[in-house]
């Protein structure tokens, strides 16, 4: 994965996490960014907000 690192310490949205969106935000976290996600279909935004192991 590319860090997107001309983001680092600003604040994005992430509208969507389809495939594309969750890579996106992986990206811009792995780059320093403060990232803000959403998601119309709730299912998506509960399994994105569960701790990961």
């Amino acid at each position: 994965m590319i860090a997107a690192i001309g983001f680092k310490d600003k604040t994005v949205a992430v509208m969507g996490l389809g495939r594309t969106g969750l890579s996106a935000a992986k990206s811009l976290l792995a780059g320093g960014a403060k990232v803000i996600v959403w998601d119309d279909n709730e299912n998506n935004r509960e399994a994105q907000s569960k701790p990961r192991a």
